[in-house]
């Protein structure tokens, strides 16, 4: 399908705008044709939209099962030294959350909660602090170092299983750890913008991180599982090289439609300018 000249034009500027480090894999994708490349970035951003509620679901039920499968296993004390900031089990002192970068996690949402009214931070509740948190933190809490007692933590896995993943009561941890490990690092890419089409062979599919992210939900024993595939519109559907073909053409008419109609106010204004100045000519002398 050759392009005309204004279409050309057009995809430079939307190139410009996108800028080159963020398109290069994209082209790397296409072998350089810049059209497809452009194809193949917006059609990332429908797949991203079609897998965002259901991230969003799994996230919000992973915090909610182990936040209430762990508050009541732990004891906190009524005393500021006894927790951080905030009461809460998250906070507690001698800390329970354990694994690497999890106290930073926690401080950051503090910060977070806290910035939005500083005077208030007292009144800030445990509730608060974990609509602040991160899916990194939660998954994170499903890490070995949860597995055996330390000189204060408390041990959560396997005994918390059942409590916190009751769709899975065979399923070995380890197969848990990486299938959420895995859908983190989905997550990430979807949420900071990045191509989320396999990057080589072995890569999963957007169809196969949906489908991760589904059995995450089911091993949750949620009842968004059944939900997501039915409210929201199948990834499987765009998850083909037809729909990524239709977004070609799709990205192609849709150019030539906003070229059409700036060449049309384009006319209509100079048409205008035509009659403003022949209004101000005098009117010619009889001879």
């Amino acid at each position: 399908m050759s392009l005309t000249a204004a279409q050309s034009s057009y995809f430079g500027q939307l190139k410009a705008l996108i800028e080159e480090p963020r398109l290069r894999p994209y082209l790397a994708k296409e072998k350089g044709d810049l059209g497809r490349a452009l194809a193949r970035y917006y059609w990332n951003i429908d797949l991203c939209k079609a897998v965002y509620p259901a991230l969003q679901l799994l996230e919000v039920d992973l915090r909610t099962r182990i936040d209430r499968a762990v508050g009541p296993t732990v004891v906190v004390g009524p005393d500021p030294v006894d927790y951080r900031r905030v009461p809460s089990w998250l906070t507690r002192n001698p800390a329970i959350v354990v694994h690497r970068g999890g106290t930073a996690t926690v401080d950051r949402a503090l910060d977070k909660i806290s910035s939005k009214n500083p005077k208030q931070t007292a009144l800030r509740t445990h509730d608060d602090l974990v609509a602040a948190t991160s899916f990194g933190l939660w998954v994170g809490m499903l890490e070995t170092a949860y597995d055996a007692p330390g000189t204060d933590s408390v041990v959560l896995w396997p005994d918390l299983q059942l409590a916190v993943f009751p769709g899975a009561p065979d399923e070995l941890m380890t197969s848990i750890r990486t299938t959420f490990n895995g859908l983190r690092q989905f997550r990430n890419r979807v949420f900071h913008h990045e191509p989320i089409w396999p990057k080589g062979d072995t890569s999963p599919a957007p169809k196969d991180q949906y489908a991760s992210i589904l059995r995450g939900l089911k091993w949750l024993g949620s009842s968004h599982a059944a939900l997501v595939s039915r409210f929201y519109d199948p990834v499987a559907k765009l998850d083909t090289p037809e729909a990524l073909e239709q977004a070609y053409v799709r990205l192609l008419s849709s150019i030539d439609t906003i070229l059409e109609d700036a060449a049309r106010r384009k006319a209509e204004k100079e048409a205008k300018k035509a009659e403003r100045k022949a209004a101000k000519q005098p009117p010619s002398s009889a001879e």
